[in-house]
């Protein structure tokens, strides 16, 4: 199951948690939820698909936040 991209709602303006990034997102928790590939290949595909649909930037912030905040999904 997804929940699409975890965005605090206070910065849904910035970094909308559906919309354009929403198939990186899926893919990215189906990675999670299954254990495929290490935690790192799971972040750096979801960057690189990112990359081609949202600005760079957002892009860049949403790859740091899963790198800094995700391991605790990883874990369960």
């Amino acid at each position: 199951a997804s929940d699409f991209a975890s965005v605090p709602r206070i910065l849904w303006v910035l970094i909308p948690p559906h919309g354009r990034s929403a198939e990186a997102s899926v893919v990215h928790d189906y990675l999670y939820d299954n254990r495929i590939g290490t935690r790192l290949d799971a972040d750096l595909l979801f960057f690189r698909d990112l990359n081609p649909v949202v600005p760079s930037w957002q892009a860049l912030v949403m790859f740091l936040s899963v790198r800094l905040f995700a391991q605790k999904w990883w874990d369960k």
